[in-house]
């Protein structure tokens, strides 16, 4: 009997947490998927390549059996062109946000790092926020060094703006989060405004 009742607590845990997380929706549905398959997916290595013009986004993070993602162009540097003021409140659902930042070179690391807003609710602010590792030509992300978490975006310009030169408030958003975190970033470099 003690042995059903602790089974019975961990998966209580476990579900309590992907519960709080926000991913009980999202184990739920894959799991039906799984369910109701009708056939049985081919293995990693017989599956087709990918279609001309089309790339892989190579794995955001590193594992046992896959190296460190590393930037795809050597200078990693923000725009020359970007915008120098972006109103958060005159985007629409799904316009990005590019936020170039000067990275520290006490690791040797690069120069820059790129972190990227694609806008949920421009109204209130927030965004899924992620940061790029690794950049296509046309300066769209092809990798990220972790996944994207909710936040809200609070501009240092006066009427609530991200301006270069300045810096940001990301206030962390969903469930998991309950509205604590507050992280300041800057000083900007560059901005980028993909539409």
């Amino acid at each position: 009997m003690p042995t059903i009742l602790s089974r019975l607590v961990a998966v209580g845990i476990i579900a309590g947490g992907f519960a709080l997380t926000g991913d009980l929706g999202r184990l739920a549905s894959r799991g039906l998927a799984v369910l109701n398959a009708r056939d049985v997916p081919a293995p990693p290595d017989a599956r087709p390549a990918p279609g001309p013009g089309t790339q892989p986004v190579p794995p955001a993070t590193p594992g046992p059996d896959r190296p460190p993602v590393t930037p795809q162009n050597a200078e990693f540097r923000p725009p020359q062109d970007g915008a120098e003021r972006v109103d958060l409140a005159s985007l629409a659902p799904g316009d990005r946000v590019v936020i170039w930042l000067a990275a520290s070179r006490s690791s040797g690391g690069r120069l820059h790092r790129c972190l990227v807003f694609d806008m949920i609710d421009p109204s209130a602010s927030e965004a899924l926020a992620y940061e790029a590792v690794s950049l296509a030509a046309d300066g769209s992300p092809k990798a990220t060094s972790a996944p994207p978490r909710r936040v809200r975006i609070r501009g240092a310009g006066a009427d609530g703006t991200v301006v270069v030169g300045g810096g940001v408030e990301l206030q962390r958003r969903g469930v998991a989060a309950d509205g604590v975190g507050l992280e300041r970033i800057g000083p900007i470099v560059a901005l980028g405004l993909i539409r």
